[in-house]
């Protein structure tokens, strides 16, 4: 049974996402930089199932502009119940 919450945190990524099925709220920092990578979090706001709820003003640390957003899921997803 997994916990019904969870979270993660510098910039580690759930084994690709694996667990984004069992949530139904995402609580996301957007940076306003470009980093080369090779593994990124899925962009929410190209999924019709998730829709931003909340966003917090622009904050800027050491000339780094972000925001913080929270997404919920409007259906699918696995059920618990």
């Amino acid at each position: 049974m997994l916990p019904r919450r969870s979270s993660s945190s510098a910039g580690i990524v759930l084994s690709r996402w694996q667990f984004l099925p069992y949530c139904d709220t995402a609580y996301v920092t957007k940076i306003d930089h470009a980093y080369d990578a090779d593994t990124h979090f899925p962009n929410l706001d190209e999924m019709p199932e998730w829709e931003m709820t909340e966003a917090g003003g622009e904050q800027t640390s050491f000339d780094l502009e972000f925001v913080f957003t929270k997404y919920e899921r409007k259906s699918g997803g696995i059920s618990f119940e």
